[in-house]
């Protein structure tokens, strides 16, 4: 399967087309013209299964408690998933205190040093979006036991039942009773989404090497099922026999664009949308803000967002995210190299 720098670039396609569609969503309910919830919610949620699906991909025979040549472990994996989150997610929650002119000491630890995850996220997070990430380092650091149960089809199908069953029952007990808004703290939690991310590592695992075009045929059938209905509330499109089968359609969708475009106009297309996924995510809501107070029409306002904060990810990508995730491995590996050497001093000594 050809690849660019160890990516599927298929799915990092895939990645840089739902966070605008979450942006366009985001958008468009903010601006009260529609409210397509099927694109905010489902949107989100295939990013957990490309996460595992990558994951998988790229660390399934890497990834060891005691490193041999060629492999690296938890800890330094955990460390470069923390290198590639937190530059972009602090700058954005300093700009945030700025720009409101606040600063929670505890709320803002929490979120810049990533732990909100393991907490309440949906309460937690400051920023638009934000509960996502939290949740994602929570499914990075349990990535290494989730693969031991992808070793056996049986015990892997298992698994993957008792999640989505998990996600299901999860939903309808914190839902039931009230909206969807109002128990955003209680079912926002990792255990709600466990699914998507292990069905991706399942993706990585099983998909065979089909041809392109039959897949982008089938992610288009699968794209249309998910976002052409958009529901008329939130736990219409979560909840009960709907909310399973869109489940499942978004690990389809996953499934569906895991390829690598053969020509390299394609490939460049795909790593472009991969390369500015992250920051249009969070960036545009801080965008859309700022901008707020403008006299500007409605058009002009979502296409200034989407401009801008397209632009502005792939210039920090480029020039600060990238250095800085550098400078973070870096550092880490040289203060590590520091310990080992003044402990094989001290036992020559």
């Amino acid at each position: 399967m050809p690849t660019s720098s160890n990516k599927i670039l298929g799915l990092e396609l895939l990645r840089g087309l739902c966070a605008l569609i979450v942006a366009l969503y985001h958008c468009l309910t903010w601006s009260d013209l529609a409210h397509f919830y099927s694109w905010g919610l489902y949107g989100v949620y295939v990013f957990f299964g490309i996460s595992g699906a990558v994951l998988y991909a790229n660390y399934h025979a890497s990834l060891a408690l005691v490193p041999g040549p060629g492999q690296i472990s938890i800890g330094q994996f955990l460390l470069k998933r923390f290198a590639r989150l937190v530059p972009l997610l602090a700058a954005c929650v300093l700009f945030l205190a700025v720009m409101g002119n606040t600063w929670a000491v505890d709320s803002s630890f929490l979120n810049i040093s990533l732990l909100f995850g393991f907490g309440a996220p949906g309460a937690t997070s400051l920023l638009t979006g934000g509960w996502s990430i939290g949740i994602e380092v929570v499914l990075y650091a349990i990535f290494p036991a989730l693969l031991a149960f992808t070793h056996s089809t049986r015990v892997a199908i298992a698994a993957l039942t008792a999640l989505i069953v998990l996600r299901m029952a999860l939903l309808h007990f914190t839902l039931r009773g009230t909206d969807f808004i109002g128990a955003w703290s209680l079912h926002i939690q990792p255990a709600a989404f466990m699914c998507f991310f292990f069905g991706g590592m399942l993706i990585a695992k099983w998909m065979p090497r089909v041809a392109p075009g039959y897949l982008i045929v089938a992610g288009l059938a699968c794209a249309v099922l998910l976002f052409a209905f958009p529901g008329t509330a939130p736990s219409s499109i979560v909840l009960g026999a709907r909310g399973l089968l869109l489940t499942l359609v978004s690990l389809a969708i996953v499934a569906a664009f895991f390829w690598s475009p053969a020509n390299r106009f394609g490939a460049a297309t795909a790593k472009f949308f991969g390369d500015i996924s992250y920051g249009l995510y969070l960036i545009h809501p801080l965008v859309w803000n700022a901008s707020a107070g403008w006299q500007l029409s409605t058009a002009a306002h979502i296409a200034l967002t989407l401009g801008v904060a397209t632009a502005a990810a792939w210039l920090s990508l480029r020039f600060y995210e990238a250095p800085a995730r550098r400078f973070i491995v870096n550092l880490a590996y040289r203060g590590r190299a520091a310990t080992s050497a003044t402990s094989t001093s001290s036992r020559s000594a």
